[in-house]
């Protein structure tokens, strides 16, 4: 059967109700490519005529259905972005969302947000980006084919939101973009990174994934992003590399810190972590590690005092001796902690932050009999005048 016969007969016969009718937003999801591209053509321009803000053009519904791989070929793939746009000022086309389809030569003057998912991009389709979007606020890129070295640049003057995930191909990144407030970079392969010319970048999402990339968060990051406010990473390997002092970053308040794998890791490591962060006032950890893999370890003698730490959260925690004494450490010597947690479950890391929803779900532990009690006993002599969540 013609599945995609009869899908666009019903598409098109369904549009047929909806003439004259202003059209807020407008969403096609069916596995369609370049032998569609006239009707394809006709349903864009028909949902700019109702003067549609946003548009979302799925091509891959997410079954194999396409052959053998499941996907079209990039000479296959739909070309969006033809003269049939030229008008799009006239429609206010805000927010615009394409899946498994190609970039042509022009795009939507006035795009705010612009969502690329399984898009392949070469050098010149980037710089179509940069030179069109002049008002884009957000970009992103997910799942895509990338150039070797993607380079955003001045044009997107008005830029605030950079994330790339999952993306392959890049293994270079240079930002120059003045206005990026928020950059997330997700992928198992890391790319080098220049971000020298992103004064304002304050929010920085990284994903941890060999021993380059971590050395380039833990003493480059502070040198060229001194006015980060935020730092996120998450790791997804089995082994973790604390070093004993990293660079300051001297104005960063949050900081949230996800191990994602069982491995051997020391808590007491993180006092390291701690005092290259002075003002600091928000710290989130999460690990995976049931046993201390350094039995009867102490903690280094020193008196520094976390004067700005308000909240911390202790995820994936078993209670374990070097456990204990790290979240005692935390309410000796941070005066201003006003809410301590500590949690047994560990929730997910890595996360679509662009939509405040978990990729994936963890089945959770809980405390086990009287532990929750244990932990409690020999914290709370120290809590003070914190509020400690067990």
């Amino acid at each position: 059967m013609d599945y995609k016969h009869i899908f666009v007969g019903a598409v098109n016969q369904f549009l047929q109700f909806y003439k004259g009718t202003r059209v807020v937003s407008f969403q096609l999801r069916f596995c369609l490519g370049m032998d569609c591209s006239n009707n394809i053509d006709q349903w864009i321009s028909f949902a700019n005529k109702m003067g549609a803000e946003n548009t979302t053009l799925c091509f891959d519904c997410g079954w194999e259905c396409l052959g053998p791989t499941g996907r079209y070929k990039r000479e296959e793939m739909y070309v969006f972005g033809s003269e049939l746009l030229s008008q799009a000022t006239e429609f206010k086309l805000n927010c615009l969302r394409l899946r498994a389809c190609k970039l042509g030569h022009n795009l939507p003057r006035y795009l705010r947000i612009l969502e690329l998912v399984e898009v392949p991009l070469v050098l010149s389709e980037v710089q179509t980006i940069c030179s069109c979007c002049l008002s884009l606020l957000s970009l992103f890129l997910i799942n895509c084919k990338l150039p070797f070295k993607l380079r955003i640049s001045a044009p997107l003057l008005h830029l605030r939101t950079l994330i790339i995930d999952g993306c392959r191909g890049v293994e270079e990144i240079e930002l120059s973009a003045v206005n990026l407030c928020r950059y997330e970079y997700y992928s198992t392969l890391w790319a080098n990174h220049s971000l020298l010319l992103v004064p304002k970048l304050e929010e920085v999402y990284f994903q941890v994934s060999h021993e380059q990339s971590a050395h380039y968060i833990f003493h480059q990051l502070a040198k060229e992003l001194p006015n980060l406010r935020m730092l996120h990473v998450v790791t997804i390997v089995n082994w973790v590399s604390i070093p004993k002092s990293i660079v300051i970053f001297s104005k960063v308040e949050t900081l949230e810190l996800y191990f994602g794998r069982r491995m051997e890791f020391d808590v007491l490591k993180m006092t390291a972590i701690l005092r290259a962060f002075p003002l600091l006032q928000k710290f989130y950890l999460q690990t995976r590690c049931s046993i201390d893999f350094e039995q009867g370890r102490e903690l280094d003698p020193n008196d520094h005092v976390h004067e700005h730490l308000k909240e911390v959260h202790l995820a994936g925690f078993y209670g374990t001796s070097s456990q204990i004494k790290f979240a005692i450490y935390l309410l000796k010597n941070a005066p201003a902690l006003k809410r301590l947690v500590i949690d047994p479950k560990e929730k997910c890391g890595l996360v679509d932050s662009y939509r405040q929803v978990p990729r994936r779900e963890r089945k959770n532990r809980s405390w086990n009999e009287g532990e929750r009690e244990r932990v409690c006993e020999q914290v709370q002599e120290f809590s003070k005048d914190v509020l400690l969540v067990i």
